[in-house]
């Protein structure tokens, strides 16, 4: 008796099916009202003092 010419019976599906985990942070994501938009309105202004 060969391995493929046993008929296999129809699988029952399952509830909660076995899935590869996602790896999930230990911090919670920042709200859209907190987000930059990453543009800033201004330059940074740099002084310079020499005291020579």
């Amino acid at each position: 008796m060969e391995i493929l010419d046993q008929v296999l019976s129809e699988r029952v599906h399952r509830n909660n099916p076995r899935v590869v985990k996602k790896p999930v942070s230990k911090f919670r994501s920042k709200k859209v009202k907190h987000r930059g938009t990453g543009t800033r309105t201004n330059p940074p202004v740099f002084i310079v003092s020499s005291t020579a």
